[in-house]
């Protein structure tokens, strides 16, 4: 989705995300950053959601590529419990060293993406992690039970168009070992709809 969608959506996003963020993804964000150290960044920090679950001495900087969308980040600032950076960033070009970072979290951001672009984010992830570094990606995937199947596929239309997201782009497993990430692992957190893939440098 162009940068220019988001620009224009930010002042609303968090209105039309708060239903879900109450009642769904609360729980899977403090499950996403649990146990995670050291410097970590989070690509697509967006309204900055993630911002209340970062674990205590961790260095994070969040990257966004709408600065109408940081700018709603940079309010939540005041409930980080750790040193916070945000900063204005094409997640395809990521402008950090090789090997500068211990962890990367992408939180509903590849379902926004077409494969060819996750493949670029995704190797900018790899090559700013460290060696036994962690990508932790969030997203969503059709369930396969068939009621809340179809619910996703009258919804999907509609999610498109306000977010940009597809139910059908979660990253799969073979895109992610092409790259050269192991160790990877998908877990459903969220019935079978919303899964958590974590995979090491």
């Amino acid at each position: 989705m162009p940068k220019s969608h988001y620009q224009s959506i930010a002042c609303i996003y968090d209105i039309l995300d708060y239903p879900f963020e109450i009642l769904r993804y609360q729980q899977i964000r403090r499950l996403v950053f649990e146990g995670l150290t050291g410097h970590l960044i989070d690509v697509g920090v967006g309204t900055g959601r993630n911002i209340r679950f970062y674990p205590r001495n961790t260095q994070v900087i969040g990257i966004d590529n709408s600065i109408n969308m940081l700018r709603h980040a940079v309010r939540r600032k005041k409930y980080a419990k750790n040193n916070l950076s945000l900063v204005e960033m094409d997640a395809q070009e990521l402008g950090f060293n090789d090997k500068s970072f211990d962890f990367a979290v992408l939180t509903f951001i590849c379902c926004t993406m077409d494969p060819e672009h996750q493949m670029a984010v995704l190797n900018e992830v790899y090559r700013i992690l460290k060696p036994g570094g962690k990508v932790l990606i969030l997203d969503y995937t059709y369930s396969s039970a068939i009621i809340r199947r179809l619910i996703m596929k009258i919804w999907a239309p509609w999610v498109n168009f306000a977010y940009g997201a597809r139910f059908d782009r979660k990253v799969n497993k073979e895109l992610i070992s092409r790259i050269g990430f192991r160790n990877i692992n998908l877990e459903y957190v969220y019935s079978d709809s919303i899964i958590l893939t974590k995979a090491e440098k």
